[in-house]
This record gives C-alpha cells, structure tokens and sequence, in this order.
C-alpha cells in the first residue's frame, strides 16, 4: 500500500540532520588540548581505510564504509552512478530505524536523479524540492521509504523501513 508521504517529512528531518551534521562536523569538533602532542600518524590512522576522496566531502566519515552495515537496503538496491565511491553509512538519524548511504560523486545532480529514476523503476519515485536547495528523488517500495539528495559531487540516500 502507498503511504501518503507522512514518513517523507522524517525522511526530510533525516536529510536536513545527515546535512548538518556534515556541514558542523569541522566547526564544533573540540580543540585538542595539547595540539603539538597529536601526531600526524594519529590522524592518519582514524581515516586510513576512509576513501581519500572522500575526505573533503565528508570529514565525519572515520572508518570504512559498508554496505552490509545498512539493514534496510533491500537486495534489489542500484549501485550509485558510475564514477561514484561510498564514504559513509550511519544510522540512527533522528530514528533507531534511519540509516543512510553518502557518496562522492563526477555526475551532475540531474544526472543522479535520472540514473535513480532508472534503476528504481519497480519503485513508486516523485520528485520533490529538496529541504537544502535543488531536487531529490522520494519514493517507496520493498518495505522502505527513501530519499536520494543530490548535492554539488556527492549524493545521499537515507531509507527508512515502512511498516
């Protein structure tokens, strides 16, 4: 059954957070203590299996991303476009039951919701204002509800179960 898109505003809150906290991660990060005392080899290890390319894009990204640590996706779920490399999962946005996909990307935004509106074909897709400027593909089916935000070289997907 189609559900009215009551959950898109969780998804909406889910997207907004995911943003924001991308966006305060480096300005609200607590100063070291003792600066000079951190070494260079400290930081590389927090990040080390994190893409490099993923660095600029997504500085809270601090381990390896895997796809198997997101429950919701289904079996059935598109890899992102070509020229695309996975930087973060997480969950727990807002809901024990958010979880979200964050990748680097070379496409274009409208490049990015084409490719999802392909690849999602046997899923019932919309296309909305997004929360943060621009548009970002909605939708449903499999047991979720999902968003795919676009942004300038990355896109973010965050999928909810419905139920």
């Amino acid at each position: 059954m189609r559900r009215p898109w009551a959950s898109a505003a969780g998804l909406a809150l889910a997207a907004v957070l995911l943003a924001l906290a991308g966006c305060s991660a480096t300005d609200t990060a607590p100063a070291s203590p003792d600066p000079v005392a951190e070494s260079d080899e400290t930081s590389e290890n927090a990040q080390s299996d994190v893409p490099e390319e993923c660095a600029t894009a997504f500085p809270q990204a601090f381990a390896a991303p895997d796809l198997s640590d997101v429950e919701a996706l289904p079996a059935d779920w598109p890899d992102p476009p070509p020229g695309s490399t996975l930087c973060l999962t997480s969950s727990g946005l807002g809901d024990a039951a958010t979880e979200s996909l964050s990748y680097v990307t070379d496409a274009e935004a409208s490049a990015v919701l084409t490719h999802y509106e392909q690849a999602l074909a046997g899923y019932a897709t919309e296309r909305t204002p997004s929360p943060t400027g621009g548009e970002m593909l909605t939708g449903d089916g499999a047991g979720i509800g999902f968003q795919v935000q676009p942004g300038t070289g990355t896109v973010v997907v965050v999928i909810q179960p419905v139920g």
